[in-house]
């Protein structure tokens, strides 16, 4: 798990054959199956901006980075595990699998 402090880290460059535009991520998994099962990074500027966009996205995401960088780690370590959102019924599956991780996150105090 990284948080990179520069978001050009986890930027595509342009022309690159990955996700094959130029959009800043808010997190990224690389599965890898030699030795670990993958690395996810977030990028907490990007994350900053989104918070309040996902607030309520799940019972506990109150709008703030803390929630939001909840939701990102969960979302990829769900990558890393092999779920997908590429269509409706996994975007289902995965949000669900979401809500069940988070919920033991908003009963913490930090």
């Amino acid at each position: 798990l990284a948080f990179p402090i520069d978001e050009q880290l986890i930027a595509e460059p342009e022309g690159a054959g990955f996700w094959n535009r130029l959009k800043l991520r808010n997190q990224s998994s690389f599965p890898d199956q030699k030795f670990l099962l993958g690395d996810v990074v977030v990028c907490p500027s990007v994350a900053n901006r989104n918070a309040a966009e996902n607030a309520e996205s799940y019972s506990g995401h109150n709008g703030n980075l803390m929630s939001e960088l909840d939701l990102l780690v969960v979302h990829g370590v769900l990558h890393v595990l092999g779920m997908d959102h590429a269509n409706p019924a996994e975007e289902k599956e995965m949000q669900s699998a979401e809500r069940v991780h988070l919920r033991s996150f908003s009963h913490r105090s930090v």
